[in-house]
């Protein structure tokens, strides 16, 4: 699947290898503050907030470790605003107002320093209906999250759970770009 690497995309990898590197002792301050804490069948799913600029919502899921297994993979979900921020000379692109991308993240970094991420979605909704940008986004990402703690993630069809989200939190008042 090629990608145009958009300034989003760049500091969520950005933020990823420093999640990383904080995890081993590596950095001075962490990228993150985990807000909240999920147990489930399959996994830990965490809440977090992001130090970048955009963020809207973030989740981490953790999948349990059998035992003798290396660490899996991580699936992390980011909801983005897509605003025009001070000082950004892109202009902003009317009828979008989210991003979201799903991706499935190395727990370790490659000698180089890499996080090793493949994108498992990367769609922009129209999720802004009222007053306050944020309102619905971020319930909306954590009812796709909730899908982690019970189903296998290769089993989930992320934009089908996107949709069926927002259709349940905002009715017919949300659109995919």
């Amino acid at each position: 699947m090629s990608i145009r690497f958009d300034q989003i995309l760049l500091e969520i990898l950005d933020w990823i290898r420093r999640a990383i590197q904080s995890r081993r002792g590596k950095a001075i301050a962490k990228p993150y503050e985990v807000i909240r804490v999920y147990p489930g069948d399959k996994g830990v799913l965490r809440q977090l907030k992001r130090d970048t600029a955009r963020a809207v919502s973030t989740l981490e899921f953790q999948p349990h470790r059998k035992a003798g297994q290396p660490l899996p993979n991580r699936v992390h979900l980011y909801c983005d605003h897509l605003e025009k921020l001070p000082g950004d000379p892109t202009p902003r692109v009317r009828g979008k107002s989210h991003r979201l991308q799903i991706l499935e993240v190395s727990p370790v970094l490659t000698p180089e320093g890499y996080a090793i991420c493949e994108i498992l979605l990367r769609q922009d909704y129209q999720f802004h209906r009222s007053a306050y940008r944020d309102e619905f986004a971020p319930t909306i990402l954590l009812a796709v999250g909730f899908q982690l703690l019970r189903l296998p993630y290769g089993a989930i069809n992320w934009e089908f759970e996107i949709e069926a989200s927002a259709k349940q939190i905002m009715g017919s008042r949300w659109a995919k770009i």
